[in-house]
């Protein structure tokens, strides 16, 4: 009996983590995709028919297993799909690998409950705990209430005191296990947006930005369309943290991040490559609507008050040079440049302006040489 009860955990075990791998980018109390549930029911039902080589006697006859803890996994970690996948296949192996009798045919209606119960508690809106606990108080009712009215209710007091405990035990301890698992993949997703993320305002950090750049420069010269670069620089930031203090300077730069992440699509990218430095990444936009783009950047940053503390605000600007690939350059290399001495220009002539490669040029300023900038250009 020992064996055959470590071989059902065993089983689960393997199951809990194995789901906890799959579903761990997901959070496990949101709802997963129809294709992932039913790639979770699969898996489970597979496991759970190997339940039937390791059926548990507990004496005169009465047989049982953990495979309802199986349907009440599947609610946990998948969705309704998985649900009906997992008792699908639970059946089916149930009529395939055991003789039809009236026990067996009352085993299935019994995974038929199970499921139609947790279905229900699924939609619930309740904590996974409360949930878990519903579930096998309704299941081991169903199981016992079944066995005893309709199969031998001779075997009640074997059901009392060694089913129901070892079904509960077994129940705990698969949920001590869901804890762990649900804990360690938290625990991923904080990593890995940590490694991705600037920790302060919540855009994209440094890294992804070299990660991306890259990617959608290959795809741009690939394409021949137009890939923009905008670097920011906050003007006179160290000013705002010379007077404020460094709490006030991060509230501005995680305010300005809100503020530019509000004016971009879902296509473009942002990141903050350090300090009060950022980047806008801007897939198949050419040059022009790039300057057009920077300057409403611009405006609206100079237009925004940045609220510190007692309702009093203070106001910033930006400086912003640009750059496109497949227009004022095909090399990677030589956009960044481009974009970086634009920047530098920006600020050499006065701050709080956007200036690019082209209409630099236009002004014939070079580093080292005095500005003559008569901003805002023509473009």
């Amino acid at each position: 009996m020992l064996r055959e009860y470590i071989a059902n955990l065993a089983i689960i075990t393997s199951m809990v983590f194995i789901a906890g791998h799959i579903v761990r980018k997901d959070s496990f109390d949101k709802n997963i995709t129809v294709l992932k549930g039913l790639y979770l029911g699969l898996i489970f039902g597979i496991f759970g028919t190997f339940s039937l080589l390791f059926t548990i006697e507990i004496g005169n006859g009465f047989i049982f297993d953990l495979r309802h803890l199986v349907i009440i996994l599947t609610m946990m970690y998948g969705n309704v799909w998985s649900m009906i996948v997992t008792t699908s296949i639970l059946i089916l192996m149930r009529l395939l690998l055991v003789p039809i009798t009236v026990k067996s045919l009352a085993t299935l209606s019994i995974f038929f409950s199970i499921m139609i119960f947790c279905a229900f508690i699924y939609k619930q809106k309740w904590t996974m705990a409360r949930k878990y606990t519903i579930s096998n108080v309704m299941a081991l009712g169903s199981i016992y209430l079944v066995y005893m009215i309709f199969l031998d209710p001779s075997l009640f007091q074997i059901a009392l005191w060694k089913g129901i405990p070892l079904s509960l035990l077994g129940a705990i301890i698969v949920y001590y296990l869901y804890k762990v698992v649900e804990k360690d993949a938290k625990l991923y997703r904080k990593f890995k947006k940590e490694s991705t993320k600037d920790f302060l305002t919540g855009v994209n950090n440094v890294r992804q930005f070299d990660l991306f750049l890259n990617r959608m420069s290959e795809k741009s010269l690939e394409d021949d369309t137009p890939l923009s670069l905008l670097f920011i620089d906050i003007d006179f930031f160290k000013k705002v943290n010379d007077s404020y203090g460094h709490p006030i300077g991060d509230l501005v730069l995680k305010k300005f991040a809100e503020v530019l992440s509000d004016l971009v699509s879902e296509k473009d990218f942002i990141s903050r490559n350090g300090g009060e430095e950022f980047a806008v990444l801007l897939p198949e936009c050419d040059h022009q609507q790039a300057i057009f783009f920077a300057e409403r950047i611009r405006k609206q940053i100079e237009e925004t008050p940045f609220i510190i503390h007692d309702n009093k605000s203070i106001s910033t600007t930006v400086s912003i040079g640009v750059a496109t690939l497949c227009e004022t350059t095909r090399d990677i290399e030589e956009l960044i440049i481009q974009a970086d001495s634009a920047l530098y220009s920006a600020k050499q002539v006065g701050r709080n302006r956007v200036c690019s490669i082209q209409r630099c040029k236009s002004c014939k300023f070079r580093r080292g040489e005095e500005p003559n900038c008569s901003y805002p250009l023509d473009s």
